[in-house]
């Protein structure tokens, strides 16, 4: 009878919420630009400039003014939707003909020019990002280093649901975050300094989703070059950089262009060590950190410190006695620990005449613990509803 109670109450819970809007996966907007004046509205930066005095959005779709700014943010948003839309995903394509433009990609939460996301691709500087606009200027918060394949329409896909953002392309998580400032608002397409079709975006379908439908966070790769982490000492820095070079692909297999570390350590005294900055320099969570090793000139002992400033007291969390064994990946055990900055000493080398080290890539994994609960305060300039 209870059960009889509970699947009863169940089904009306679900008629109340779907009578309330709240449907996930419904359709809230779908286009294919042959509606541009009817459902789309343009907003162009008053102080951008360009081959033309305004921007040029065609049935394509493209934008062929070439309007640009100084600051190289977006300079004209193709809008649609409502400000009360929450919880949606925005579904498009990017096809690149040229390298040039600024970041281009999915406008969302936007409620006034002074209160949006934008999440795209910059062809500048060769790497997706998400930031936020408000009063003060924008505001970077995540990104990620990657080549975008020429001539290839990639589907990407812009989820907007609670303090989430998650922006996928190909079918892949590149960023994710969390940022609380903006709950709502319509989306739109963004661009800056494209001009002659170079950029091309395909048809949009935005969906209502609930924010309990994405997936649980994974850890991640916190100290990744192509996520903004970078070595901050100045000897052998070139070398050690290598450590975290790790890159992947939009298509296809998965497939690190990767680089070791090699290093002629003869006229050195051990311990040599590096220094490096996580993303922003901002606090992570360490759970887990790996050295993979190539087929020679080992390291004997490696032990891993970090610190919460560049120049403070750095604490030790793990040493490993480095096992010779050829192109292996060996973890350091570590206790789950936050930090900004992270020091790699190798205290040894394994027997060897030459005194070099090689070491092929040091990974850390872990979170970001802004994406379990510590989110920032909301903006001041708007009520997020």
């Amino acid at each position: 009878m209870e059960k009889r109670f509970l699947l009863i109450g169940i089904f009306f819970l679900l008629a109340a919420f779907g009578a309330m809007g709240f449907s996930a996966d419904k359709v809230l907007f779908k286009s294919h630009f042959s509606d541009l004046k009817e459902n789309w509205e343009v907003w162009d930066d008053p102080a951008a400039s360009g081959g033309q005095k305004s921007s040029q959005w065609r049935a394509g779709l493209v934008e062929l003014s070439g309007i640009a700014n100084k600051d190289k943010k977006v300079a004209t948003i193709l809008l649609a939707g409502e400000p009360s839309w929450q919880n949606y995903a925005v579904e498009t394509t990017l096809l690149n003909y040229s390298s040039r433009g600024y970041l281009t990609g999915i406008i969302f939460g936007y409620q006034d020019p002074e209160h949006f996301y934008h999440a795209g691709y910059n062809f500048e500087l060769t790497r997706f990002e998400v930031e936020a606009r408000t009063p003060e200027g924008f505001i970077p918060l995540a990104s990620y280093e990657i080549k975008y394949p020429m001539k290839e329409a990639i589907p990407l896909k812009l989820e907007f649901a609670g303090q989430r953002i998650r922006l996928l392309a190909n079918q892949k998580s590149v960023i994710d975050v969390v940022d609380g400032r903006y709950r709502n608002g319509r989306f739109g397409l963004g661009t800056s300094r494209l001009g002659n079709g170079r950029i091309l975006f395909g048809p949009v379908t935005v969906k209502s989703i609930a924010p309990a439908s994405l997936p649980a966070l994974e850890m991640e790769d916190l100290l990744a070059g192509s996520r903004g982490a970078k070595i901050i000492t100045e000897a052998f820095a070139k070398d050690f950089s290598k450590l975290i070079d790790h890159e992947g692909t939009l298509i296809g297999e998965h497939k690190p262009d990767r680089s070791n570390m090699s290093l002629n350590l003869s006229k050195e005294t051990l311990p040599i060590e590096a220094i490096f900055a996580f993303p922003q320099e901002k606090e992570v969570e360490i759970h887990k950190i790996e050295l993979q090793l190539t087929h020679k000139n080992f390291p004997g002992q490696a032990e891993i410190l970090v610190s919460g400033e560049p120049d403070g007291s750095f604490v030790s969390i793990g040493i490993l006695d480095v096992k010779p064994e050829k192109n292996s990946i060996q973890e350091i055990p570590v206790n789950p620990t936050k930090a900004k900055f992270l020091k790699l000493r190798i205290h040894s080398l394994t027997e060897q005449p030459n005194k070099t080290l090689e070491i092929m890539e040091l990974y850390v994994y872990g979170f970001d613990p802004d994406k379990q609960g510590m989110s920032p305060p909301a903006s001041t300039g708007i009520e997020a509803g």
